[in-house]
């Protein structure tokens, strides 16, 4: 993974399963876990979201992180059309954090 440059934080170390690759509960975030954390982290460094892809958020967190204090690396979403989308919506934010910031220009 590239060093997201937009915001200079150096590359991103959480670690995540590959496609296919067998689960390590506790050590490494499923899939859609991460694909959800790199939404979150976009959307914390500033990214807008539409109404409508906000709520999309929520509904991915309700089946993603049920409990404040879960273990990573077991959850997923059940249906694999939402899965699809979420990882599409991850690529969109991951594309977004690769932008360079020009100074004096406002992305918020």
């Amino acid at each position: 993974m590239t060093a997201l440059a937009r915001w200079h934080v150096g590359p991103w170390t959480t670690r995540g399963l590959r496609p296919g690759e067998e689960a390590a509960p506790g050590r490494k975030r499923t899939v859609d876990e991460l694909n959800f954390d790199v939404i979150g982290l976009a959307r914390i460094l500033g990214r807008r979201l539409s109404g409508r892809d906000e709520l999309q958020v929520r509904l991915w967190q309700n089946e993603l992180r049920p409990t404040h204090t879960r273990m990573c690396g077991v959850h997923t979403l059940a249906d694999p059309d939402n899965a699809r989308h979420l990882h599409e919506t991850a690529q969109e934010a991951l594309a977004w954090l690769g932008e360079p910031l020009l100074l004096g220009t406002s992305s918020c």
